[in-house]
């Protein structure tokens, strides 16, 4: 698919729904557009950016193990996947709006994008009629949409303000949204206007806070089905790091943290299935497609295929030690695509991930109760077949 890229595009029954959401995002554009927008949202997402944004994860952890506290204290259970998406949303509207984003806006976001992304889901799961058609379920769908359109148009229009009026001092870390908006294309010198700027940024909370959500709620299931993995990575943690805040800079070292969250995506891969159209005949292997046919590949078969994988349906942290890269074939082990297309905020993702586990391993003890009876369902994305009610006991490192 690869050598014959210019053969296909994403314009699939799927994407065409998602759009009426995230319009033309990254996710969904192709061609030149899709060149330009990429080139101009590329530098934001450089190492050192990331770096800026990083303790804003740790942030986002910190007020996730207070209210595990709290629960702790109760005796009650926290509802696993409820909890990483409360604290992945934090960390994708800090990181694109700033940590001064007033708590009006970020109740409304945090109310309003879960919500959105059930009805999308419905919709791709379902069917349905086209958009403009006032079924009932559409309206909801509208009624969803709306709020969450006007807050990010009107931060998206503050912020613009706030970068034209107001000048940067020297050590202003910019959010994302500030470093998309400053952000030209180099071989054009344009940047995005107010629309491309609320595309993208609906895609990054489209792409980023779900499929975070849903890695790390797997991640916790396959810890509880690995109850002696979990303490070495609890071990390697307090010997890496002690009591302390995780940082950036420790990453490195948590090997143990780093193989067990890359298994859990291999056999829990967030996005299970990748579409694609052929947009003219073409030849693909033995397959013959035309014009308009869908080419649908399945991530979770490939990441258990048998003759690719050693024991495919076994948690195998090991396969991810030392330098894997030179071992496993690139197109073998694909969470986050593969070629021009690979997401955009991968390194992001994973850097947010391993600092919010190594944030809550250390400072809480877990279980879940019959966590072998949890399956996965294809959805939108690789959810559980039923809510992760999941048990927590703190621990005496301090919060």
């Amino acid at each position: 698919m690869l050598d014959q890229k210019r053969c296909f595009d994403k314009w699939t029954l799927s994407w065409r729904e998602i759009s009426n959401v995230i319009g033309k995002s990254l996710l969904v554009s192709s061609g030149d557009f899709w060149k330009k927008q990429r080139r101009i949202a590329a530098p934001s997402f450089q190492a050192h950016k990331i770096e800026d944004l990083s303790p804003i994860f740790i942030e986002a952890a910190r007020e996730c193990a207070i209210r595990w506290n709290r629960a702790s204290v109760n005796k009650q259970q926290i509802n696993v996947s409820n909890e990483m998406m409360i604290t992945t949303l934090v960390g994708a509207t800090r990181t694109l709006f700033g940590s001064d984003i007033d708590a009006k806006t970020y109740t409304e976001l945090s109310a309003r994008i879960p919500e959105l992304f059930k009805s999308l889901s419905s919709r791709i799961s379902k069917g349905g009629l086209p958009i403009w058609v006032p079924t009932r379920r559409n309206r909801v769908f509208k009624r969803s949409l709306k709020p969450v359109n006007d807050l990010v148009s009107n931060m998206i229009k503050t912020k613009r303000t706030e970068l034209m009026t107001q000048p940067q001092t020297d050590g202003h870390k910019m959010n994302l949204i500030e470093s998309l908006i400053a952000a030209t294309d180099e071989e054009t010198g344009q940047g995005m206007n107010d629309r491309e700027l609320r595309d993208e940024v609906m895609g990054f909370f489209f792409a980023g806070h779900e499929t975070t959500t849903v890695a790390l709620t797997w991640l916790w299931i396959v810890l509880n089905q690995h109850k002696d993995f979990l303490n070495e990575i609890r071990i390697e943690l307090l010997t890496e790091i002690g009591a302390r805040d995780p940082e950036l800079s420790d990453l490195p070292r948590l090997q143990k943290l780093n193989c067990a969250l890359l298994e859990s995506m291999r056999l829990y891969p967030p996005v299970w299935l990748m579409e694609r159209r052929a947009i003219k005949q073409n030849k693909l292997a033995n397959l013959h497609l035309q014009k308009n046919d869908f080419v649908l590949f399945c991530t979770y078969a490939l990441h258990r295929d048998p003759r690719i994988w050693e024991s495919p349906d076994a948690f195998m942290p090991s396969r991810f030690e030392g330098d894997w890269r030179s071992r496993i074939d690139r197109y073998s082990y694909m969470p986050f695509g593969a070629g021009p297309r690979t997401c955009i905020g991968l390194s992001f993702a994973l850097i947010e991930m391993q600092l919010i586990m190594a944030y809550l391993i250390p400072r809480y003890d877990v279980c879940i109760a019959e966590v072998d009876q949890v399956k996965p369902i294809t959805n939108l994305s690789l959810r559980t077949n039923k809510d992760i009610l999941m048990s927590v006991a703190r621990t005496s490192i301090p919060l």
